[in-house]
């Protein structure tokens, strides 16, 4: 069968040797059976695939063949030998030779699927900003008549004027949080994932959804106080969380409360990882449903689902090398629990302005094509001493330097 199979068949041994490839490989991943058992160690060096594999090799190498767990799938990115870019996803099963643990590898190429993918999950971000536009659109209404209203206070009533420049610049930072959240949430898939804190886009994703949740609806949060960090890609977990949020504000047309929940799991063998959680106690969800609910295209709300949601959450957390499951019963809420693989290695320290020298004299050229802002800068730059020139564009601040 591997010989004829248009996917690549690969047997490792219980070394993670390569003993066995399909001749299916050359036409798949341009390489000959030769070349891909010489570089197979390379090609799959950045994924999770020998980690999972060892892991599975310490945790159940004495278990009887039956009693064994699966391996989840997963996905990787390679580059062939002619530069085609390739989407790959990995299979994995355990078989007994000579009373030796292998394991066989069906890989299969799912790049036009993960284009179409990509295409899928933009079109629901973008929906879904439609859903969040009205609840943001409040947001910033509020933000501008605080600050309207305390700049009259400022123009008519000089005395108070120190109370009124402090609710301005809290409604400003205000102002920009909403900005970043929408910002992150509507950005277009990056391929490129990267260390990032995820305790921080969870937490902005929840105040996100804060901002169009009815008043009938309670969150309440337990996360970690310190950073989490992860191989990841930002816009992509906060659609997963904002999209099982929504979920639970619709099984709780009543009102309820969402429990959001994160803690780092250290199992005795294998990789630490974080644990999420979003609970709810809405209509739950039945048997029957939670056996179809991370399909792709099928729905529950008829009139306006688009079936799309679960099934592209489940797709970016397993590109995140990680699980989401669902455990519910009707009547009796429902709970989404997703784990992803911590990185093992720490963050670094972001510099911090009590890094410089405050009392530090400088000469600053700014550039900005926006002159109430370039003034605005200057006019502070100034005033902590410093030497400011401006620019309107960037040929104009070549012309100042080369002077």
């Amino acid at each position: 069968m591997a010989e004829h199979s248009a996917d690549v068949v690969v047997e490792l041994d219980d070394n993670l040797e390569v003993v066995y490839v399909s001749p299916s490989v050359e036409a798949a991943l341009d390489l000959t059976p030769s070349q891909f058992t010489e570089r197979f160690s390379d090609l799959f060096s950045d994924s999770s695939l020998f980690r999972n594999l060892k892991n599975d090799i310490t945790t159940q190498k004495y278990k009887p063949l039956e009693a064994r767990l699966p391996l989840d799938k997963l996905h990787h990115s390679i580059v062939t030998p002619n530069q085609r870019a390739l989407n790959l996803e990995v299979g994995i099963t355990t078989n007994e030779v000579e009373g030796s643990q292998h394991y066989v590898l069906t890989i299969q190429d799912v790049t036009k699927q993960a284009v179409l993918h990509g295409q899928l999950a933009h079109a629901q971000r973008i929906e879904s900003i439609g859903q969040l536009a009205s609840g943001i659109a409040h947001d910033f209404n509020n933000v501008l008549a605080i600050i309207q209203g305390n700049a009259e206070i400022i123009e008519f009533a000089p005395d108070q004027a120190k109370d009124s420049i402090e609710a301005i610049l809290r409604s400003v930072e205000r102002g920009h949080s909403l900005t970043e959240q929408i910002l992150t949430f509507s950005r277009k898939d990056s391929t490129v994932k990267v260390s990032m804190d995820v305790v921080q886009v969870l937490q902005e994703s929840i105040d996100l959804f804060a901002t169009i949740k009815p008043d009938s609806i309670a969150i309440t949060k337990d996360l970690p106080d310190n950073q989490v960090l992860i191989q990841g890609e930002a816009s992509q977990l906060s659609q997963v969380f904002l999209n099982i949020a929504v979920n639970a504000k619709d099984a709780m047309v009543s009102g309820g409360v969402i429990e959001v929940s994160a803690r780092v799991i250290h199992p005795d063998n294998g990789q630490s990882v974080i644990r999420i959680a979003f609970k709810d106690n809405g209509v739950g969800i039945s048997a029957k449903v939670q056996e179809r609910i991370f399909e792709p295209y099928f729905t529950t709300k008829q009139s306006s689902g688009t079936g799309l949601g679960l099934a592209n959450c489940k797709s970016i957390i397993e590109e995140h090398d990680g699980s989401i499951l669902v455990d519910s019963k009707p009547n009796e809420g429902a709970l989404f629990r997703i784990e992803i693989p911590i990185s093992e290695s720490s963050a670094q320290d972001d510099l911090s302005l009590d890094d410089t020298n405050s009392n530090d004299k400088l000469g600053i050229l700014i550039v900005d094509d926006n002159l109430e802002l370039l003034e605005l800068i200057q006019r502070t730059l100034t005033r902590l001493g410093h030497q400011v020139e401006s620019a309107e564009h960037g040929q104009e601040a070549l012309e100042q330097i080369s002077k």
